[in-house]
Parts: C-alpha cells; structure tokens; sequence
C-alpha cells in the first residue's frame, strides 16, 4: 500500500507493438484461437482502482476514445466501469483490453497481481518471461516444487522448438520450419502474428535494444536462452529472412497513437499487413 497519493495512472493496454505485434493482429488471434497472455487482480481487502472498457480487448481504440485520451488520460472513458471486487475475488482480463488505475491513493489496498501464459495451447504468446533459477521454490511444497519443475521443462522444450524453426529458416528448410511452427502455433489462423512475435526475438537477440525502446523486449526470456547457440553470422542471416516482415508491420513516418505503452515510432500500432502470411514470408527467401 502506498504512503502517498499518487493519483490516477494513464488509460492503457498493456501493449508496445515496437517488440510484440500490431493490436489487431494479436486481437484476431485472441478471438480465433485464445488470448496470449491474460492478468489477475485478487484484492486481499475491497477494491475498486481498475477500470475497463467492456469489449475494447476485441476492436482497436474509437475515435471518440482517441480523442478523450489525447485531451486526459487520468479520467473516465466513454462506457467505461469500474471493477468492483470483495476482499478474496478476483478478475481475469486479457491485457489488450482498455484499463486504468483509478486513484492510487495512500488508503490502504493489497492486490496480488498475476501474470499468465499456457504452454502447448493454440497461439504462441507474446509475453513469454519465465523465471528460470527456481531456487525460490526450496521454500514450498513438494507439490508446488513439481509443478515449477513441469513449467520449466514445458519452457526449455518450446526454446529447442524455436531454434529448431530458427534453424530450418536459415537453411531455408520449408518443411522443418512449417513443422515448428505449427507446433509454436497451433491454430491454423494467425500464424503469421507467431512470426512477428519470432521476428522481435531475433531483433533482441541480434541488438539487444533499440533507440526508441531501451527496454526492448523485457516480456522475453527466451532471447537469453538461445543466443548463445547462435553465431553473429547465423544471428545475421536469420535477421535477413525476416527483413521483409519487418518492413511490412513498419511505415515511413512516425505513427502515434494513445493508450499504448508506446510513444511514437515507425512500426504500426494497430494495422496489420494484409494479403501477407506464411508463403509470402516463405517466398521472401529467395
């Protein structure tokens, strides 16, 4: 609980398309497949800080909210409600969806607040941080011990995916890389959001930051995983095979749009490359 007042915090979704994927593309593999990363707030004491937007997690921001938050990010939004929640409940929200700390004030409030990703479901998600070092869980059960240990052999098989689809795109191996992935992504709809996801991998692990994000993919870990099993060269090359992607999501001027994690940048913040999918990328290689 705070000591101070620090009043309302800004309108947002928990997006930055500078290292994840233009909104409404990771909102179509939302609603085609399932979310790729979803948030839980449980109040120990009654709480009513966060607000939302009911439906904004599926639709891009409307004109009338751009307006608004342009004018004031710090109040309530057209449609907007608060969440009223007990001590002991909870909500469970995806976090493309319009939200808003409300007034962080010095009263007191303790929230356990969550992060949550699936492992072998429909889409590959695009907030993928996993703490690898368990030595904290000496302190819990058995049980909970086991259940990290699963998690963490869950998390090292889909890095040896993703090198081997790194890979089988080097060698320009067509079927090796369809093969990984289909099981990086699943569902049949929405791969190519995978592949800008993978492509922002490359980046960070080819850069390590960027000029507009000195932060650039800090919902990562898997770039800490597999760089060293790649060459400067290797990491050169697998760079090269996505270039085209990359300029596609990208427009020639700054682009700025409110209520993301993002100030302006060249990448697009909502739009999403039409007629271009796995073939075009596949067919970029050559």
């Amino acid at each position: 609980s705070p000591t101070t007042d620090r009043g309302p915090a800004n309108w947002h979704r928990d997006i930055h398309p500078i290292d994840q994927a233009p909104l409404s593309g990771l909102q179509m593999d939302l609603l085609n497949n399932a979310p790729g990363y979803i948030q839980w707030n449980i109040p120990l004491y009654d709480d009513d800080v966060l607000w939302v937007v009911p439906q904004s997690h599926s639709r891009i921001n409307t004109e009338e909210e751009n307006s608004c938050l342009l004018e004031d990010a710090h109040k309530p939004l057209p449609q907007s409600i608060p969440v009223e929640l007990k001590a002991g409940d909870g909500v469970v929200y995806t976090n493309t969806i319009l939200h808003w700390g409300s007034n962080y004030s010095a009263g007191l409030r303790r929230t356990i607040h969550i992060g949550y990703r699936s492992f072998g479901g429909a889409i590959f998600p695009y907030v993928n941080r996993f703490y690898r070092d368990l030595s904290f869980t000496a302190c819990l059960s058995s049980d909970a011990q086991a259940v990290f240990q699963d998690l963490k052999q869950r998390y090292d098989e889909e890095a040896n995916v993703i090198e081997t689809t790194f890979r089988a795109i080097i060698n320009k191996d067509e079927p090796v890389f369809l093969d990984g992935l289909s099981r990086l992504h699943p569902g049949e709809t929405g791969r190519i959001v995978c592949l800008i996801l993978l492509s922002k991998l490359v980046y960070k692990m080819r850069t390590g930051t960027h000029a507009v994000r000195p932060d650039y993919g800090g919902d990562m870990s898997y770039d800490e995983d597999l760089k060293p099993r790649f060459t400067a060269q290797e990491l050169d090359i697998l760079w090269q095979r996505f270039a085209t992607l990359d300029q596609k999501i990208q427009a020639d001027h700054e682009l700025y749009v409110p209520g993301f994690q993002s100030g302006p940048m060249h990448y697009y913040f909502n739009e999403f490359p039409e007629a271009f999918g796995v073939e075009e990328i596949i067919a970029s290689w050559n």
